[in-house]
């Protein structure tokens, strides 16, 4: 009955949150011209957009305008073959008859400034924003406390690793279910958020003599580890101790520029050279698609630049940068992979 439940809740938050995207994906597109250049080509030329010939064309971002419409695509709005796009039957109707119901629900604020946003975005060719808002990373850790939080402590139990640097802490609840199934764990954790708040509620588990978050730039810590951490008051003794270093959803952000990832991971070997690196990030894999959020997340992930990467792909930047995978373990949730490395 409980699973039966839970699939029904599934099934019922894929449709609300399908509907949320398509609607800000379909007006973001819709007030940018696009579909009018869609049916004008189709009109005179007899032939499909090509979009990265628009977006040069009409000055937008093409990465932005590429996500919005592979997203369009996977919801039966528009139809991509032969390297061209068109308009599905449906999303004619739509444009033809459009209903005064979805004007009222485009001009409910929140689907309004997101499609402003993305708008903005595709006119400008802004990049995307890696920073995590505490809404986020709220819904990360519930999403990721029954299968991500107990694959992460047993890989820690497994390799002894007892002092924690968590470069992603924000809401610290990663650092605090390996602290309270643990009783050996210790751990620093990082973030850019409310700092306060993580604190309090590490305060309000009795963790506060084992845990504290302070507040710093991750990728900073990596790349200028001695400066930043006499900024932050970290010492060289605690800084010795570290055994090891968590890093969830961090270098995704990285990958649209490898080198510069592979120059940070390896600064992470040379000033850890003792320490373990576990690092967490999502994976393209058929794992992923199993998330039956597959495609939201995918464009979320596109449109802030951090489109997976596959594993084999880590495992080969990791080389690079000179580390060796001891493990590795492939979850389900958002297709996360886990990848357990030491400075070689």
């Amino acid at each position: 009955m409980f699973s039966r439940s839970k699939k029904l809740a599934q099934q019922t938050a894929k449709q609300l949150i399908a509907g949320h995207f398509t609607l800000t994906a379909w007006w973001a597109l819709r007030h940018a011209g696009v579909f009018d250049a869609m049916l004008k080509l189709e009109s005179e030329k007899k032939e499909g957009m090509i979009p990265l010939v628009h977006a040069a064309r009409a000055n937008m971002a093409p990465d932005v305008l590429e996500a919005l419409i592979d997203y369009l695509v996977t919801t039966g709005m528009l139809a991509h073959k032969g390297g061209q796009v068109r308009l599905t039957p449906e999303a004619k109707s739509l444009l033809k008859h459009e209903n005064p119901v979805l004007e009222l629900v485009c001009a409910y604020s929140p689907i309004l400034a997101s499609a402003e946003h993305l708008l903005a975005r595709l006119k400008t060719g802004n990049t995307g924003s890696s920073r995590k808002t505490d809404a986020f990373l709220d819904a990360q850790a519930k999403r990721y406390t029954p299968e991500v939080f107990p694959a992460v402590l047993a890989t820690l139990k497994a390799h002894s690793c007892t002092h924690l640097l968590d470069l992603t802490a924000g809401t610290g609840d990663l650092l605090m279910y390996a602290a309270k199934n643990s009783r050996n764990i210790v751990g620093v954790g990082i973030g850019e958020g409310d700092i306060r708040r993580t604190n309090r509620a590490i305060a309000s588990n009795d963790l506060a003599k084992r845990l504290i978050a302070i507040a710093a730039n991750p990728i900073e810590i990596c790349n200028d580890t001695k400066r930043t951490f006499a900024r932050i008051g970290i010492s060289k003794q605690l800084w010795d101790e570290i055994d090891c270093i968590l890093a969830c959803n961090l270098f995704s952000e990285l990958t649209k520029d490898p080198d510069a990832l592979t120059k940070t991971l390896s600064t992470i070997a040379k000033n850890f050279p003792n320490a373990r690196l576990l690092l967490i990030e999502p994976t393209a894999s058929p794992r992923f698609d199993k998330n039956y959020y597959a495609s939201e997340l995918s464009l979320l992930l596109r449109l802030s630049n951090s489109t997976p990467w596959p594993a084999e792909k880590w495992r080969e930047t990791l080389k690079q940068a000179r580390f060796r995978v001891l493990a590795e373990s492939s979850l389900t949730t958002d297709g996360l992979t886990l990848f357990l490395c030491k400075p070689s």
